[in-house]
């Protein structure tokens, strides 16, 4: 096992953990909380009428005040790969946060969720249970006397993200114990990446140098997430407020019945568990299944195993509300015709798997082989053991019945089998498999079968009805004394060091959307055909498959596949972790601060080196990974498809066409969206008819045929109908006969077959430009809290992760949206916030969200229903600005590989930073491959054109007064949805305009001339106007209304620079100015608002009395086509060009903040220049991604400085007025077009033309110099819209070296605020939410937009 690396996230688990003052939501003062009680009363009846109808809300509050979960500061790494489901699990080790299901998060310990340990010297035994948790905690439980209370003081925690290490130094005496977490996040990954399951590596060191031991351990695990000693999200045992408590419960309600996603209740019973192995042969080795050259630089020999083993554990995961209801929609020759409500009717085995639902838990391990690297003579003399115990009884659902309880718990006798309490269904108690482990370090099925029949064997491991039960997995391995240097050998070395492997998988190959529908009928349009949705339909629901369906089938029994697959494939994906972490650092510090993954010989995985640096000095190395929990953590689904099926054809769909969109939305390529509603059932969407690779992929389906069976001796009054006695389908239920059967036909020639298909897949989707039918389609929620798929307005500042680790993602996701904007849905919903009625969507506006986990994703789009959001000034500008982003920066980096000399070369991660290029094994991306993709982006565009052109349109409208800049309304109307905005907004009115040059730029690429003047003109007056009333000589004023926070200084006022800069556009305004405005920021919203802390960047402040705010007043020194030359004066930035700054700035120094932290309830109070403004909650709040987006743009800005050679951009061309056929230079410095003479400068342009020409034809680009398109037409408008194009010129320089240092400075002491604040002081580790108050106290924990920090990152690299 490697080192652990120096940049990781470090937690004692002694420390001691945040007040329980500052760790909690906030809430508002009882002045504001009164003003607020109408929306209170708007959001709660909301609420409690979705609950009472079977659905969930898209805000998880409950009880009188509203609150949220409150899960505790514990979190830790989160298990598993992107939209399979998730399981979270503490620092502390516990498996805590559970979100298998969509929208779903439920918060809760199982106390047989753990790994133990039992080490054995001579005649003396130690066994502990690996949880700080104490005995007293776990008392309700089966597992109470097992050996807890393990000392925290021993054990330390690290983490970077998808990795993490728990060090346990002495847990018995002169043993070290490490548990490596590894899941599959591997960037570029359009296979793997996708696979739920994880892997932990336990090493055990003997450092005693006297006996050797004996070490035995046990992974074990319960069959699902019933249960629990509490509710960790309020830390109650009788919780009946938080969402967990309501998952627990609400099987008690006659709705939860007919829930389509209902769970299903662990202790009903029926749960089959069976044990399983492959073993190596000669002509099928267990060993990695790739054997490429970064594998052998690895030295991966040592994942060579003898023998995986491990238990299966079957459970159903859904139930069908009412086999009436439902009919085959596939056209396989098993469908049943559709039948009346008074009929029954039975599935295909595809459509019950896809209603009903099986899926799977599995645990396994492996043994090293004897021709293993690590294999030593102690091996040869004690080889490994490994065994298993199919199931054993967790817990029980009552004690009522206490010879039961005595069963679960065990007798005085550990030996007695409880047959007498069980009958034939002889399990082992979780006592006498603690037992057993303790005493022999081997684990048993503990059953007694003598006089049994056949019948009675086969239910030997299945469930009883009221207990929970679990598997378990144990290995024992023997480890030599530690020796010196003196005494060691070839052989000996590292013989007291030992690992031991275990893998945790889950299959739940269906995604349930929806729920039983209300009484409100939904009436959707497009193209003019109406169609509606019910009350009479019964069930609103949408079934999916899941992405990793593609390569394992939709089974439900795949999860052993998935753990011996992570077994064997661990090392390379820990590879490739390592390469990736390391290349993306590699311009952020010394290559020393991580170590080397090919570093075996390290010795002990120390956690503290001598020069262990404090946590804030390199608070950047790990939240740059740390952060990215968020996108297998959001509540995320990636899907298949949208129709049911796997996708069969690589199809292009076509948005922009003419063809009809629908407002369901859908994937490309057969069974993909639908034109006119066709190939659709009344509320379940039909199957492809070719459905071969479903079948092929995973030849068992065919075992599922015979389990979906009507039950009609059970009788239930459906809701809807008063009809009695209909057939129900009764859980999906697997004998003991059946698993057994199906795993018998395990093999390692299949693992083989899968990882070949997944190598090739990712071949071609790497290169989809987005295309559905390959990398399918990406959901995640806006946070724990607010459950809204894809919220675009958060996405805006988290969509720069998903950009550059998986850009094919990225662009699926905004393909949904682009056919999104055509969709229309007229039926109407009171807005929380105000109380109005209004339409649910609007033709031709881009959506805030694509739908919610209870209902119908993609299809039903809008689920938030706070504000009016067809009237929001920022969702416009936002899709267009993404959208060019994602095409420019895609483009640009696949036109610096074709234009570079050496190709990528096999391997498994490329070297550079460059995450869209990642070959997979055996692969080389070749110079053909990058240009078929940069004309593949320039098709993306093409289609997503006329799109952004009815978004410009309809955003346009907003300009109220005609004078080219939209206004807004006076209602909070953008992201920050209860902070009012009127007039011109400075967040708004800076994106409006970025929209306007994005727009330029696309149109130029398409060659679409007039398009391309009119959006120059057009951000050319907005960028006057936006000056005119907001520039007050330091910054930009809130807004340009009389309101008392019209002048308020925001953090976010600069989003619109921020993104020109990212998109290569002319910036919104020039440098000097921009820099007194960051300068400005930090002074007040930083600084001030820390009070000696950082603690992050608050969205509002007052500015200070001195200041004169007063817009209009300053002399516009020159003005051409609405663009003007702003002179600040006093201690505000200049434009005079000079090399050095004026001798009459302010903005040379940073104002210092104290350090170390100091407490806020011990601080001195610090007289601050500026007050919070108080005018809103929101206003009053840091915002974690708005934070860090700050801190990108004034990387970004002082990049943009850096890389610009000069202050001229050429503009020539067709130019509209007074400017038509002149040649205008933008002064970058001031942001002036000024005409010049055309022949006293038509030298120098010809040769700064023929120089950019002969940068494009040799391909050497300068710093990040985008490639200019050998149109000719094109090539000058593509000059003026790209900020990195280069023209000699020594006129108006730019930022100096200080100015720009100053930048990069204010923008990581900015940031670093998310990590002290957040990630030291408050405790939301792992949790980061929207936003906390100066107190620390909380809004939405778990939240999309703090993935922001990939913005920074994004900056950097554009350096």
């Amino acid at each position: 096992m490697n080192s652990i690396p120096a940049s990781t996230w470090t937690r004692r688990l002694d420390a001691a953990e945040p007040s329980s003052a500052t760790h909690t939501f906030s809430r508002p003062p009882i002045m504001e909380a009164l003003s607020l009680l109408p929306i209170a009363y708007r959001v709660g009846t909301y609420i409690s009428n979705e609950r009472s109808q079977g659905s969930e809300p898209i805000f998880d509050l409950s009880g009188l005040c509203l609150e949220p979960p409150k899960p505790g500061p514990h979190a830790g790494v989160p298990l598993g790969g992107l939209g399979g489901g998730c399981i979270g699990r503490g620092f502390k080790g516990e498996f805590r946060r559970w979100s298998l299901d969509p929208g779903r998060y439920i918060h809760r310990i199982i106390s047989a969720d753990v790994f133990s340990l039992r080490v054995k010297r001579g005649d003396t035994i130690y066994s502990k249970v690996l949880s700080v948790g104490k005995a007293t905690e776990h008392s309700a439980s089966a597992q109470s006397r097992w050996d807890w209370g393990l000392d925290p003081a021993c054990a330390t925690y690290h983490a970077l993200y998808p990795r993490s290490w728990t060090v346990y130094k002495n847990p018995v005496p002169d043993i070290t114990v490490t548990i490596e977490q590894v899941s599959p996040f591997l960037p570029g990954s359009y296979s793997e990446a996708s696979l739920p399951c994880a892997v932990f590596q336990v090493e055990v060191v003997n450092t005693s140098t006297e006996s050797e031991a004996e070490v035995s351990v046990m992974f074990t695990f319960q069959n699902g997430y019933d249960g629990g000693t509490s509710c960790t999200a309020c830390g109650t045992s009788s919780c009946c407020t938080c969402s967990a408590a309501r998952d627990t419960t609400s099987n008690n309600s006659s709705n939860a019945d007919y829930s389509f996603c209902g769970p299903f209740r662990d202790s009903d019973g029926g749960l089959t568990h069976c044990d399983f192995q492959y073993t190596s042969t000669v002509d099928a080795p267990l060993q990695p299944l790739q054997t490429s050259e970064a594998e052998n630089q690895a030295n991966l020999t040592e994942e060579c195993c003898d023998k995986i083993a491990g238990v299966c554990m079957t459970r159903p995961s859904a139930s069908l509300p009412s086999a009436a209801y439902f009919s085959c929609t596939c056209s396989s020759p098993n469908a049943s015709p559709a039948l009346s409500a008074t009929e029954s009717a039975e599935l295909c085995g595809f459509c019950a798997q896809r209603f009903t639902g099986l899926g799977s838990f599995a645990i396994a391990s492996s043994t090293p082989s004897v021709t293993s690297s690590v294999t030593t003579n102690a091996t040869s003399v004690h080889p490994p053991v490994l065994s298993t115990c199919p199931q054993f009884v967790t817990e029980s659902v009552s004690r009522a019945n206490s010879s039961v309880y005595d069963y679960l718990c065990g007798s005085s006798d550990p030996a007695h089998t409880h047959n007498d309490h069980t009958g034939s269904h002889a399990h082992s108690s979780a006592h006498q498999l603690w037992h057993s482990f303790a005493t022999t370090g081997d684990i048993h099925e503990i059953h007694d079968t003598v006089g049994a029949d056949s019948s009675e064997m086969n239910q030997r491991n299945v469930s009883q009805p009221g207990t929970h039960v679990g598997g378990a997995v144990c290995l024992r391995q023997w480890l030599a004394p530690a020796t010196t240097v003196a005494t060691a050998t070839e052989n000996t070395i590292d013989s007291n060091r030992k690992i031991f492997p275990f893998s945790l998988s889950w299959d739940n190959p269906f995604v349930r959307f929806g729920h039983h529908s209300n009484t409100t009928t939904a009436h959707s349009n497009s193209n003019n055909n109406n169609s509606s949705i019910s009350s009479n339909s019964g069930v609103s629901g949408l079934v999916l498959p899941r992405y990793y369906t593609k390569f394992f089938g939709t089974s439900g029994l795949s999860a052993p596949e998935l753990a011996a697959y992570a077994l064997l494939q661990v090392h390379d994906w820990k590879y490739r972790i390592e390469q990736w972490q390391q290349a993306t650092l590699q311009g952020n510090h010394s290559s020393s601060d991580m170590n080397s993954p090919n570093d075996t010989t390290s010795g002990s995985m120390d956690p503290e080196p001598s020069t262990h640096r404090k946590q804030s000095d390199n608070y950047y190395d790990h939240m740059l990974f740390n952060e990215l929990y968020f996108l297998a953590d959001g509540g995320t689904v990636w899907t298949d498809s949208t129709t049911g099926v796997s996708n069969q054809k690589v199809a292009q769909s076509s948005i922009g066409k003419d063809t009809t969109v629908s407002s369901s939305g859908g994937t490309g390529g057969e069974g993909g969206y639908q034109d006119k509603g066709e190939g659709r059932k009344g509320t379940v969407y039909s199957a492809n008819t070719s459905n071969d690779s479903v079948r092929t992929s995973n030849s068992q389906d065919a075992l599922l045929e015979p389990l979906y069976v009507a039950d009609t001796n059970r009788e239930t009054t459906d809701p809807v109908s008063t009809a009695k006695n209909k057939s129900r389908y009764k859980h999906s239920h697997i004998s003991h006969a059946q698993l057994q059967a199906h795993l018998s036909t395990l093999h390692i020639r299949r693992l083989h077959s899968l990882h070949h298909t997944m190598k090739t897949h990712d071949i071609l989707a790497q290169e989809s430009n987005g295309d559905q039918a390959l990398v399918g389609q990406f959901l995640y929620l806006e946070g724990h809290e607010y459950l809204m798929y894809n919220t675009y307005d958060v996405h805006f500042y988290a969509s720069f992760a998903l950009l550059m680790l998986w850009p094919q993602l990225e662009l699926s996701l905004q393909r949904d949206f682009a056919r999104a904007v055509a969709a229309e849905d007229k039926s109407t919903r009171v807005m929380m916030g105000t109380g109005d009625t209004r339409p649910r969507k609007v033709k031709g506006v881009v959506p805030h969200d694509l739908g919610s986990p209870s209902e119908q994703p993609f299809f039903k789009t809008n689920a938030y229903n706070f504000q009016d959001v067809s009237r929001w000034k920022d969702l416009g500008p936002k899709f267009v600005l993404q959208v060019y982003r994602d095409y420019q920066y895609l483009h640009r980096k696949h036109s610096s590989a074709m234009h570079s000399k050496n190709n990528y070369s096999k391997g498994h991660v490329s070297t550079t930073n460059d995450q869209t290029q990642q070959p997979i094994d055996g692969a080389t991306i070749s110079t053909s491959s990058t240009e078929s993709f940069t004309k593949g982006m320039e098709d993306f565009l093409r289609e997503i054109y006329p799109v952004l052109l009815v978004v410009m349109q309809s955003t346009e409208l907003f300009d109220t007064d005609k004078d080219g800049m939209i206004e807004n309304a006076g209602f909070p109307d953008q992201t920050y949805d209860i902070w009012i905005a009127e007039g011109v907004h400075a967040y708004c009115g800076g994106l409006w305009i970025a929209a306007c040059e994005a727009m330029c730029a696309a149109a130029t690429v398409l060659q679409d001339t007039p398009t391309a003047e009119y959006y120059h003109n057009l951000a050319q007056q907005a960028r006057s106007v936006y000056i005119q009333k907001l520039w007050n000589g330091r910054y930009l004023n809130y807004d340009s209304s009389t309101s008392y926070h019209h002048d308020s200084i925001m953090a976010d006022m600069l989003a619109g620079q921020w993104y020109t800069h990212a998109c290569a556009l002319p910036p919104v305004l020039p440098p000097k100015v921009a820099l007194s405005c960051f300068s400005t920021i930090y002074q007040h919203n930083v600084v001030d608002f820390g009070q000696g802390r950082l603690i992050g960047a608050v969205n509002g402040m007052r500015p200070p009395a001195e200041y004169d705010t007063k817009v209009g007043k300053k002399e516009l020194s020159t003005r051409v086509d609405g663009m003007a030359a702003v002179t600040v004066t006093g201690t505000e930035a200049t434009s005079t060009g000079s090399d050095e700054p004026d001798s009459s700035t302010a903005l040379t120094s940073i104002p210092p903040v104290s350090s170390p932290i100091v407490p806020l309830q011990q601080q001195q109070k610090i007289v601050s220049r500026a007050q919070v403004d108080s005018s809103c909650m929101q206003s009053r709040e840091v915002w974690t991604g708005t934070t860090y987006a700050l801190a990108a743009a004034m990387i970004q800005e002082a990049h943009y400085s850096i890389n610009s050679n000069s202050n001229k951009i050429d503009i020539i061309d067709r130019l509209p007025g007074d400017l038509s056929g002149k040649q205008v230079m933008m002064d970058l410095s001031t942001g002036v077009d000024s005409p010049v003479d055309h022949l006293s400068e038509k030298k120098d342009n010809e040769q700064a033309k023929q120089d950019v020409e002969m940068v494009v034809r040799k391909g050497d680009m300068p710093g990040n110099v985008p490639t200019l398109a050998p149109d000719p037409l094109s090539r000058e408008l593509i000059h003026a819209h790209s900020s990195y194009s280069t023209v000699q010129s020594q006129t108006h320089k730019q930022l100096t070296a200080a100015e720009r240092a100053l930048l990069l400075e204010m923008a990581h002491s900015t940031a670093q605020g998310v990590h002290d604040g957040g990630w030291q002081e408050f405790g939301y580790w792992f949790a980061t939410p929207e936003g906390w108050e100066r107190n620390g106290n909380y809004r939405s924990l778990g939240y999309m937009r703090a993935l922001g920090i990939w913005a920074m990152q994004f900056a950097k690299e554009q350096r």
